[in-house]
C-alpha cells in the first residue's frame, strides 16, 4: 500500500462540486489500506455538504490552508456585523457607466483570486515542509493552478517519489493575452508529471495528453443517497423536472428542452398544471429567461441555492432530471460531475448540449449507460423530432402509471461508481510502481556497463 498525499484546493466540506472527485477518491483509496494525507483549503466556507462531512470524518489527516482570499475574508466579516451597524451600500452608478463597472469588477475580482492562489501554493508547501514527512505518491487537482505547483516542487525536493496530475477542467486563464501562459503551463505540467488524468477523453485531447494521458471519470457515492436530507416541496404535477446546479451566466442552455415542452402543450397532450419545473441554484433569473424564450416561464419553480444534500434529496424526489453542457471545437470533452450524480438516481436523463461539435462526451456516456436523451446543437434539426419523441413517451409513461421507460445499462454505470474507479487509481499507482522499478534498474545497469 502507498503513502499518498492529495494536495486539492477544492476538498471536503466544501459545497462544491470540485470538492466531491477528491474527497471520494480519498475516502475510498483510504479504505483499500492507502495512508492519505490532504492538504487543501479552507474554501468560502458559505455552505458545507453535509454529504462530505461524513466523509471527512473516516479521514484522520487534512490539513487546511488558510490562503489569504480578501473575498472570503470580506464576506465573513459582513456576516459577523451586528445588525445596525451595516456598511452603507456604494451608490450605485449610471446606466451608461455599469458596464464599465462590472468589467472593472470582474476584473478587480480576477486578480484578487489570482492573488489568493499564489497565496495558497506559498503557505501549502510551507504547510508540507512542516509535516517533515516523505510520501511514495502526491496526487493533485487541477484547478486552481497552485495545486499543480504544489505538487511539482514536492516532487523536486523529493517529498514524494513520483506525482499525478489530474485535471477536473482544461485549464484557462481569464484574459485572452494570457493564452501562452495557459499552454506553457500545461505543458510543464505534463513533462514533469509521472502520470496525467483526465475526467472525460475531451480534456486529454484539448490539453495534448491524448497519447499518454489516463482517463479517470467522474463518479457517484451510493452512500450520500442514506445521508439524504429531509428537503421537499409538495408537488401534484403529473411530472416534476428537476434541475440542480449552476449554469454558468447561461452558457448551459436548456432553451431547447424548453421550446419541445412547449410544443407538447401545442399538441394538447400535456397541461401547464401538470408540469413543474424545479431549478435549485444561485442563477434563477438565467433559467427563468431560458423558460420564457418558449413562453414556458409559468412552469419554473425557483427553489435557490441549496446544499448537496438537498440538491440529491430533490432529484430523488423529481421524475425527470435534467443537464445542460456545452461542446465546441476550443473546448470539448466538458463531462459534468452532475451527470455521473445523476446515474445513481435511476431517473431518466434529458441533456442539452450547445455549441458547434457533435458527439460530446456527454452523449457517448449517455448512450453507452442509456441514461435517457442527449440534444445536441449541432445536430439539431435530427435532435429535436427525437426529443420531443421522448418527452411524448414520458408523458405517456406518466399517465398510465406506469415507471418511466429506462434502458439503463447497469454494467456500464456501475464502472462510474467511487469504489470502483477508486480501486481503478490504486491499480494504476501500483503499475507506476513497477515502472519506476524498472528505470532504477535500467538505470544502475546502465550506471555499471559505464
Amino acid at each position: 500500500m502507498k503513502s499518498l498525499l492529495i494536495v486539492s484546493y477544492h476538498f471536503a466540506p466544501q459545497n462544491k462540486i470540485g470538492a466531491v472527485r477528491m474527497t471520494k477518491l480519498a475516502k475510498y483509496l483510504s479504505r483499500l489500506g492507502h495512508e492519505v494525507t490532504v492538504l487543501c483549503s479552507a474554501g468560502m466556507a458559505e455552505l458545507q455538504d453535509p454529504t462530505l462531512v461524513r466523509d471527512l470524518e473516516e479521514l484522520r489527516n487534512v490539513h487546511v490552508i488558510r490562503e489569504w482570499n480578501p473575498i472570503r475574508d470580506r464576506k465573513e466579516r459582513a456576516r459577523a456585523t451586528p445588525r445596525g451597524k451595516e456598511p452603507a451600500d456604494p451608490p450605485r452608478p449610471g446606466r451608461q457607466k455599469r458596464g464599465l463597472v462590472q468589467h472593472l469588477l470582474w476584473v478587480l475580482y480576477r486578480i484578487l483570486n489570482h492573488i489568493s492562489d499564489v497565496s495558497f501554493y506559498h503557505r501549502g508547501f510551507r504547510a508540507l515542509m512542516d509535516m517533515n514527512r516523505r510520501f511514495d505518491v502526491v496526487l493533485s487537482s487541477y484547478g486552481p493552478l497552485s495545486s499543480h505547483r504544489i505538487a511539482l516542487k514536492a516532487k523536486r525536493r523529493k517529498i514524494a517519489e513520483q506525482w499525478i496530475a489530474d485535471y477536473r477542467d482544461v485549464v484557462m486563464y481569464p484574459f485572452r493575452w494570457q493564452a501562452g501562459m495557459a499552454r506553457r503551463y500545461v505543458r510543464k505540467m505534463g513533462e514533469q508529471a509521472d502520470g496525467v488524468s483526465a475526467v472525460s477523453r475531451g480534456v486529454l485531447e484539448t490539453l495534448g495528453f491524448k497519447e499518454f494521458g489516463r482517463y479517470i471519470p467522474n463518479g457517484f457515492d451510493r452512500e450520500d443517497l442514506g445521508r439524504l436530507s429531509s428537503f421537499s416541496i409538495p408537488c401534484s404535477s403529473l411530472l416534476r423536472f428537476a434541475y440542480c446546479g449552476q449554469v454558468y451566466g447561461g452558457r448551459q442552455d436548456l432553451t431547447p428542452f424548453f421550446a419541445a415542452l412547449g410544443k407538447m402543450f401545442q399538441e394538447g397532450v400535456l397541461q401547464s398544471e401538470e408540469v413543474q419545473v424545479l431549478y435549485a441554484g444561485a442563477e434563477g433569473a438565467v433559467i427563468a429567461a431560458q423558460a420564457r424564450i418558449a413562453g414556458m416561464e409559468r412552469v419554473v419553480c425557483d427553489v435557490g441555492r441549496t446544499n448537496r444534500a438537498q440538491a440529491l434529496a430533490l432529484q430523488q424526489q423529481s421524475d425527470v432530471l435534467l443537464m445542460a453542457s456545452w461542446n465546441t471545437r476550443s473546448q470539448t470533452g466538458v463531462l459534468t460531475g452532475k451527470l455521473l450524480e445523476y446515474m445513481m438516481m435511476g431517473k431518466p436523463v434529458i441533456c442539452c448540449v450547445s455549441g458547434d461539435m457533435s458527439g460530446s462526451d456527454t452523449k457517448r456516456v449517455m448512450k453507452e449507460t442509456g441514461l435517457g436523451f442527449c440534444w445536441e446543437q449541432a445536430c439539431e434539426e435530427q435532435d429535436t423530432s427525437m426529443l420531443e419523441e421522448y418527452l411524448r413517451a414520458i408523458i405517456r409513461h406518466a399517465r398510465q402509471g406506469k415507471p418511466i421507460g429506462l434502458k439503463r445499462r447497469a454494467d456500464a454505470i456501475e464502472q462510474y461508481a467511487y469504489p470502483q474507479i477508486a480501486d481503478e487509481f490504486s491499480g494504476w499507482m501500483l503499475e507506476m510502481d513497477k515502472e519506476l522499478e524498472t528505470k532504477i534498474q535500467d538505470d544502475y545497469n546502465g550506471s555499471r556497463k559505464n
